[in-house]
This record gives structure tokens, sequence and C-alpha cells, in this order.
């Protein structure tokens, strides 16, 4: 807006000056002395697109153009012999002689103009700022030169809207130790974060993530993304340029894509060298926080495209809407967060007897929810339209309007009775969303796969203590390799979701049943029917129904 209004003060006094005669205009010259002015915007075709080409550019500022002028209304001439009309003190346009356009305001405020080059300069915003420019090349490629205020300094940003780059300038190594570069994405991170950036760049799903955020959400990311780690909260606020926000998760936006973990290396599982655990650990790490960030960078960039050479009404969107789409679109890129989300409605909102509130409720799980009903309902082409309805403008009920013929209390209604309907099946549902994907750990017997668990939830009449079955047998998983070196979801080859805690703990989880298993080879199996304990010296104890039995092995 601020570029559209520069603009048009500029031609107008361009214009202005036609209706002025001209006569014998007196010289003026440079105010700092010299002959010229030394830049040829000529030369300049595109605008530099990495560190080092920007770090060598020659920007120009208003002091090399600007003139020692008196305070007269009128023309004059330019040091060049150009032509020279000044509006009042200050004011005034240089048309040099080689077509360059000087359009001059203040110190802070003026602006340059020739063959397809563009740069403007804008007032400081306060005291302490800097003033902020937008440098446009031929190609329409372009620069800008942002004031963050929370660092106090000037960020460059590039943005090429036909190449789809957008991206943040940084010198190598100012975000981190360690720099690495895989297709699109540019990331500087520390040691301690190098498994999670590797389990990104290793994952098999992210061309499959952005061919379908392109096909069915018309969402497209820019040819170079940056992905910045931090470690504390100062630097986390800076990159961002936002002061209250805390040093966890990440944020995604159009010109790059920034984390914060403050956690000690200590407390970190670190990348492992043997490959076959490197798997493993990559696995299991929450990959997802990666595609949801992309999302909201991409998400960006759609309504700046929606909106490009239009004049419409600002974009107001609703947290639910923003952080659930991006949950959403994020899911395929980790196809088993499906089960995460709907696994975490049912824990804090069916069996607390909790009622899901879109604009009350957590915005990533109520939005993600809200989402996948409509996907499932209407289908992608719609998720996509509502997105699209925002960003030209319209408040949500209305965009709700256009597409669905509904509104925020009609979409709660609707969402409720949807989930209501589905609530039934959900725990198995959910389980086996939760391994989609995800590597089978191998058991340590050749008898378990074929064991028939499900027939141990059913033991109700035992009436010997030494029938009461031996659990570890079928329970029992080979993880030695991996202890204290992966934490996270995994499957048994009977389809049974693991979760492998740190310390070498896992649980089998099923609709039927769950198993604890712990690193002495105690190992608890509880269904709705009984509850059976094994300990590592052999003694079973066996619940049901208010009966109880215990076998001790003989002593050796």
């Amino acid at each position: 807006m601020r570029l559209k209004i520069f603009q048009i003060v500029f031609y107008t006094l361009l214009f202005a000056s036609a209706f002025y005669a001209q006569g014998q205009a007196p010289k003026v010259d440079l105010e700092n002395g010299s002959n010229f002015p030394k830049y040829n915007l000529s030369n300049w075709k595109t605008a530099p697109s990495s560190w080092e080409e920007l770090d060598k550019f020659p920007f120009p500022e208003g002091k090399d153009f600007a003139l020692k002028i008196p305070n007269a209304v009128g023309y004059y001439t330019g040091p060049d012999g150009g032509t020279v009309y000044q509006w009042s003190p200050g004011v005034y346009k240089w048309d040099l002689k080689d077509g360059t356009s000087f359009m001059h305001r203040s110190s802070e405020e003026w602006g340059l103009e020739k063959e397809g080059i563009k740069i403007y300069s804008w007032p400081k915003k306060c005291a302490n700022c800097q003033s902020e420019k937008v440098f446009t090349f031929p190609d329409k490629s372009q620069i800008t030169a942002s004031f963050y205020s929370v660092a106090g300094k000037l960020e460059y940003l590039y943005e090429n809207p036909a190449e789809k780059k957008f991206f943040r300038f940084t010198k190598p190594g100012r975000y981190g130790k360690l720099s690495e570069e895989k297709d699109r994405f540019y990331f500087e991170f520390e040691p301690k974060n190098s498994l999670f950036v590797h389990a990104f760049t290793e994952s098999k799903t992210t061309k499959d993530f952005f061919r379908k955020a392109e096909n069915d959400f018309d969402l497209v990311s820019s040819s170079k993304i940056l992905v910045a780690f931090f470690q504390d909260t100062k630097s986390f606020r800076e990159f961002n340029n936002i002061a209250g926000i805390v040093c966890s998760g990440g944020r995604g936006g159009i010109y790059g894509i920034s984390f914060c973990d403050p956690s000690s290396e200590k407390d970190m599982i670190l990348e492992d060298p043997d490959p076959e655990i490197k798997r493993h650990q990559y696995s299991t790490q929450p990959t997802h926080m990666v595609y949801h960030e992309i999302t909201h960078h991409m998400q960006q960039i759609r309504c700046g495209t929606i909106r490009t050479g239009k004049s419409q009404p600002p974009i107001v969107q609703p947290a639910w809407l923003v952080e659930g789409h991006a949950e959403f679109v994020a899911q395929y890129g980790w196809p088993k967060y499906k089960g995460t989300k709907y696994r975490e409605y049912y824990e804090n909102f069916i069996l607390k007897k909790n009622k899901l509130y879109l604009e009350k409720s957590d915005p990533y799980l109520a939005g993600f929810l809200a989402m996948d009903f409509i996907s499932q309902k209407y289908g992608n082409s719609k998720v996509r339209d509502l997105w699209d309805k925002t960003c030209e403008g319209e408040n949500i009920d209305s965009a709700l309007k256009s597409v669905l013929n509904s509104n925020v209390s009609k979409l709660q209604s609707d969402l409720l009775n949807y989930l209501d309907s589905e609530s039934k099946d959900l725990p198995a549902k959910f389980l086996e969303w939760e391994i989609i994907g995800t590597i089978t750990l191998p058991f340590a017997s050749s008898e378990a796969s074929s064991f028939k668990t499900e027939e141990i939830a059913d033991l109700t009449n035992i009436t010997d203590p030494s029938s009461i079955p031996d659990i570890r047998i079928p329970f029992s998983l080979k993880i030695e390799s991996l202890k204290g070196k992966a934490e996270g979801v995994f499957q048994s080859s009977r389809k049974e979701r693991v979760y492998l805690f740190k310390n070498g703990t896992y649980r089998f989880e099923t609709p039927k049943y769950q198993v604890n298993v712990f690193p002495d080879g105690t190992t608890s199996f509880t269904s709705e029917k009984n509850l059976i304990t094994v300990w590592g010296n052999g003694t079973r104890k066996w619940d049901s129904g208010g009966k109880t039995l215990t076998y001790f092995p003989p002593k050796q």
C-alpha cells in the first residue's frame, strides 16, 4: 500500500511538472560534491539471489542523488544537464539525461526509477528505526530492506513470484554451527538438532506432501526455504520479529521457517552412526512440525498470490482455521498424524466428557478435526476453497456460506454430530492410523508372531495357577540395540501399535488390550476382562472379576 501511494505521488508530481514553462534554469550540484551520481541503474537486470551477491551489491542511497537546491520553487538544471523541478523546499524531481528519475521528499523518503528499476525509501517508523527500502528489478524480482524492530536491524528479503522464490538473506553460519542444503531447503542448526533435521531430509514422503499440497489445495512453496533452529528466546524473537513469543515449537513465514528448542544436549537422543539404528531414530522424530510450518509458509504465499493486484478487505482468519488447515495438510507428510490427532480428541474430550468448541478449544485440534470433517464430507476442494475465500478478505462466516452454505455455528454442530457417529470405533481407527508407515520391531521368539494374543484377553475362568500364561513370550521384542537411542511409535508384525520409551520400556496397544514390558522383563497385560502380570523371576498373577490366582515358579 505504501508503495502504491508513493507511486501515485511520484507520477502526480511528474505530470504536474509538465505544466510549468521552462526558462533559463540555474544549475545545482550534488550535495556530496560529486560531479555525477556513481550508479548506473541500467546494468541491473535481476535482484541478487544469494548472500554473496547481496553482500557485494552496490545499493544506492538517497544521498548519492540528493541535490543542493535553494528553497525557491521552480526549475533548475541538474549537474548532468538534466531537468530539476522543486515544488516546495526539499521536494523535487530530477530527470537525469541517462533516463534515470530521482524523486526526493526528505533524506529518508525518496525514489529512483529507470528502465524497470524502481527503488523506494520510506520514512523511519520510529526515532531509533532505520528507513525501509524496496528494490524492484526489470524481471520483477524484488528485495525489501525491512526493519525488524525486535532485533533493531534491517533484514533483506528476496521475492520473485515468477520463480516462486521467497526467502530471507542470511550469512552462512548466522543461525547455527551447521548448515546443509537439500532440495529446496537450506538448514542452519546446532549439532544436537542433527537427528531432527536429517529425519526430515531423509523422509520419503516429502515429495508426496508437496504434490498433494499443490494438486489438492493450490499451495506452492518457495523454491528456496530457509529453516533455522534456535536455542534461546532472544534469537527466536529477533528472527520472527515478535517480542512476546516463547522458545518453543516453530514459526512458519513466507520468508523462512524457524524452530526453538532450549533443551540441553544431554536430554536429547543424539543421532547414531549406525545406519540401521538411525533409520529407527528417523522414523520417530516429530517431523510433522516441519510440514506444519511449511504449510504456514505456503498459506501466506497463496494469500499473496490471490490478492496481488487487487483491492480487497484485510485478511481476518480465526486461529482454528489457520492452525487447523496447517495441521490437516501436514498429515500428508506424516501419514500417521491423523491417528495422533484423533487419539488426542478421544483422550481429552470423549473420555473426559468435554465438549469441543471451534472458537474456544485448542485451535490445532479443533481446526484439524473441522478440516478433516469438511474433507470427508465434501472433499479437499472445499478445504481449498474455504482458505481461498478468507484470503480474499471474507470473514469466516461469509466464507463458510460461500463454500458450504454454512456458518461457524452450523459447522460446529455438524462436526460434533460427525464425531459422535465416529466415536464408537474411534480407538480401533486411531490405533490403525497411528502405525501407518512405521517400522516393524521383531519379536525375540519366532513363536510370538503366530501367538493368538486376543485369546489372552478372554481368560476369565482360570482355576489352576500353573495355567496362567507366561505372557513374556508373545510380547518380548528385540530392542536391545535401540535402548537409549530411540523413542516413539513402531508396530509389531501382528500390527499392534508399539510405543518404545528411551529407557527400554515398551507398550503394546490394541483395541482389546494393552501390554507394558519393562527393562527387567516384567510384563503386564490389561484388558476389560482380566489383568495378568509376569515378573522377571517367573512369578505370574491373574486377576479377573474379583478372582485372583498367583503362580510361583519352583525354586531352582
